[in-house]
């Protein structure tokens, strides 16, 4: 069964369809917002908003 989102479901059965899945296919996430080490602050703040996707820090310049 192929999965089309992934709501934080931790149980066994549902990680593992997310494994399954993964191994099976090109897994990209979706990053909403990328923020730079000195914009840490302002990535901490935008947790709180609800964002579809994920917020990346970054280590090192693009």
């Amino acid at each position: 069964m192929p999965v089309s989102s992934f709501d934080g479901d931790r149980s066994r059965a549902a990680l593992e369809r997310l494994s399954t899945t993964i191994e099976a296919s090109a897994f990209t996430p979706h990053v909403a917002r990328t923020f730079s080490m000195t914009q840490a602050k302002e990535a901490h703040h935008a947790l709180r908003e609800h964002y579809v996707g994920k917020l990346a820090l970054r280590t090192s310049a693009p």
